[in-house]
C-alpha cells in the first residue's frame, strides 16, 4: 500500500477524522499536522476561548488584552472572569481592563462578566462575606465603569465558585461568595440594571473555565432558568427553585442532586 501524506488527503477525509476526535484531544490533533490547524480552528476557538478567566494582575490582564486582539480567537469570547485577590490596590491595572473591554466592544458580541475569588495570604478571611465586599466594589466601580465606557454589550453576571486551594468543585465555602453576589444584585441595584441575569459556575482553576456546573438566574423573570451539574457521574438535573438551590449549597449537601 502506498504511503499517503496527511496534507494530501481529500478534505472530506480530513473532516471525517476530525469528527471522531473529542474536545480534549483537539489540541493533540492540531499538533499532528499543520492542515488540522485550519480545519479545527473554529472548534478549537469555541471550546477553549469562549469562557476565559484571568487574575487581576499585570500579567493576567496583559494576557486578556492580547487574546481580545486575536483576529481568530477574540470573536469567540463570550465570558470574561477576573480573579480578585481581595484587599489590594489594582489601580495600575485598570487601563489594561479598559483596553480589553474596548477590543471586545469593537467585535460587538454580548459579554458576560464575572469575578472569581483568589485566596491569598492576606485575604484568607474567616468571614467570607467580609472578604467579598472588596470584590463587589471592584465590580461596580471598576469593571462596570470600564465596560460602560467601552460601550460593551453586557449579558450575564458570573460568579465563578472554583476553589483552587482545595482543587474541587461545588459545593465549597466559595458558594458564600455567589450567594453574597446574588444579594447585591437586588432589583434597583446597579448590578441588576446592567446585567440580564446571574450565572453561578463551578470550574477548576485556570484560564479556561471548563465548566463542571452552572446555574442561571434570570433577573427579569426572577426565576431559575436552567442548571446542570456534573461531578464524577453523569449530568443531573436540579429540580429545585432558587433560592432553595443556594441554601442546599451552603449546607454542603450534595445528596439533593437527583435526576429529573
Amino acid at each position: 500500500m502506498a504511503n499517503i501524506r496527511i496534507p494530501h488527503l481529500p478534505n472530506e477525509i480530513l473532516y471525517e477524522i476530525v469528527s471522531y476526535v473529542n474536545d480534549e484531544d483537539i489540541l493533540n490533533l492540531r499538533l499532528s499536522a499543520k492542515v488540522f490547524q485550519s480545519i479545527t480552528a473554529g472548534r478549537f476557538a469555541s471550546t477553549f476561548f469562549e469562557d476565559r478567566a484571568y487574575e487581576l494582575s499585570a500579567k493576567g490582564l496583559k494576557a486578556l488584552v492580547k487574546i481580545t486582539e486575536h483576529p481568530i480567537f477574540a470573536p469567540h469570547i463570550r465570558t470574561v472572569v477576573i480573579g480578585h485577590g481581595g484587599k489590594h490596590s489594582s489601580a495600575k491595572y485598570h487601563n489594561l481592563l479598559e483596553q480589553a473591554f474596548q477590543n471586545l466592544a469593537i467585535i460587538g458580541n454580548p459579554i458576560s462578566l464575572g469575578l472569581r475569588r483568589v485566596r491569598t495570604s492576606h485575604n484568607n478571611e474567616p468571614d467570607d462575606l467580609k472578604a467579598a465586599r472588596p470584590m463587589v466594589r471592584f465590580l461596580e466601580d471598576k469593571m462596570l465603569v470600564a465596560a460602560v465606557r467601552a460601550q460593551m454589550r453586557l449579558e450575564n453576571l458570573v460568579s465563578d465558585t472554583q476553589d483552587s486551594s482545595q482543587n474541587r468543585s461545588l459545593p465549597s465555602s466559595e458558594i458564600h461568595w455567589a450567594y453574597f453576589l446574588y444579594d447585591q444584585a437586588a432589583p434597583g441595584s446597579t448590578i441588576h440594571s446592567r446585567f440580564s441575569g446571574l450565572q453561578v459556575k463551578s470550574s477548576p482553576a485556570g484560564c479556561n473555565l471548563n465548566k463542571s456546573g452552572e446555574i442561571l438566574i434570570n433577573f427579569q423573570a426572577s426565576r431559575l432558568v436552567g442548571s446542570y451539574f456534573s461531578f464524577t457521574g453523569p449530568e443531573v438535573a436540579v429540580p429545585y427553585t432558587f433560592p432553595t438551590v443556594f441554601a442546599r449549597f451552603i449546607w454542603r449537601d450534595v445528596s439533593w442532586m437527583t435526576t429529573a
